[in-house]
């Protein structure tokens, strides 16, 4: 039996009070909205007709305040795959900054928000890298189509990183530093432990190598696919920010409005992925450069992630920065942070850790 979908923003009341709290336009508003009662409807005839709908894509407007070499949307993948075989489905929404000639650095956000989580470092990477920022599966402007498979339990942190994969084979990359927070920051630790050759360099930000049981992040994904993610947006505040005064922020709001614009499949299938996600006894084959970031008070993903992750990953550094989960609250701390660790891997030619190296110590 197919259950109705609830619309996660509706048109009215609601939707102007949650776009004048988190400062989303009127028009991104009015598009989640409709994104929102449209796959209400299509929900309703599915459940009355026995017939599948594909996601829905809603484009989104380009955000930031700096200006880009270039903005990718989402359009089909019309070069051969990995495996040979050409790919259909879609490329992840990606932003591509920087000189043509520059080493790739690509940038992994965190669960509930958007590529626009990095535009504080911004400025300063783009002189020595080509920077590609992405969004997730149903956030900013990747649809939830772009998963193979949206379903309850189906989305795996290796689909997630297959795509990352993608966006490197389209741009002709055969190998790339990686930077990402939480959720972005495992799809690059497993990046680094499973296909070693792509990765130059590792920074790890804020996130784990198992967020914890599957249980809770079971729970959220059926909540946020009932309700969407409004319910969320009462904790998360507390849950990403150290200072409560950073919630209310321009940047603060903006990234709280992401995580309100989010398509309620494509964040509950990030959510499945995390559920069973556990890379601890990969962690000794990583062989890139890493850098471990993580923050003093971060109460989602606490510091004991952090110094988990470097402690399994051989010769990784630790820096821990007073922030709470997105470390981007202390856009300077994090700036040196990457910039110092990237910079020292270019000096190294991104160096790597030899197995003899890797079997030295405890």
């Amino acid at each position: 039996m197919c259950r109705t979908a609830r619309p996660s923003l509706p048109l009215g009341e609601s939707a102007e009070l949650l776009a004048e709290k988190y400062g989303i336009s009127r028009e991104r508003r009015d598009e989640f909205a409709l994104r929102s009662h449209r796959k209400a409807a299509q929900a309703q005839a599915a459940a009355h007709f026995d017939v599948e709908f594909a996601p829905v894509t809603v484009p989104q407007p380009k955000c930031g305040a700096v200006a880009f070499a270039a903005d990718e949307s989402v359009r089909p993948h019309d070069g051969p795959s990995r495996g040979g075989m050409v790919s259909m489905h879609h490329l992840l929404h990606h932003h591509l900054v920087g000189a043509a000639d520059a080493p790739p650095l690509i940038l992994g956000p965190s669960l509930g928000t958007s590529k626009a989580v990095w535009e504080p470092p911004l400025p300063s990477l783009t002189r020595r890298f080509r920077v590609l920022r992405f969004d997730l599966p149903g956030h900013g402007g990747s649809p939830t189509a772009v998963l193979r498979d949206p379903a309850p339990g189906r989305t795996t942190l290796e689909d997630l990183a297959s795509l990352v994969l993608d966006l490197a084979d389209h741009h002709g990359w055969d190998s790339f530093h990686y930077a990402g927070i939480s959720l972005g920051g495992a799809i690059g630790t497993h990046l680094a432990a499973f296909h070693p050759e792509r990765v130059a360099s590792l920074t790890a930000v804020c996130s784990s190598a198992h967020f914890g049981a599957a249980e809770p992040w079971l729970r959220r994904a059926e909540l946020v696919r009932d309700e969407g993610t409004a319910p969320l947006l009462v904790s998360m505040p507390d849950r990403w920010f150290a200072a409560a005064a950073s919630a209310s922020t321009p940047f603060g709001r903006r990234l709280l409005g992401d995580l309100a614009a989010a398509d309620p499949a494509g964040y509950a299938a990030c959510c499945d992925a995390l559920a069973a996600l556990d890379l601890r006894p990969a962690l000794a084959r990583i062989s890139a450069p890493t850098l471990v970031v993580g923050g003093s008070d971060d109460a989602a993903t606490p510091l004991e992630h952090a110094e988990e992750l470097a402690e399994g990953i051989p010769r990784a550094g630790l820096e821990v920065i007073g922030c709470g989960h997105l470390a981007i609250e202390q856009p300077e701390a994090l700036r040196a942070a990457l910039t110092a660790h990237l910079s020292a891997c270019l000096l190294r030619g991104g160096t790597r850790i030899s197995g003899a190296d890797q079997a030295v110590g405890p």
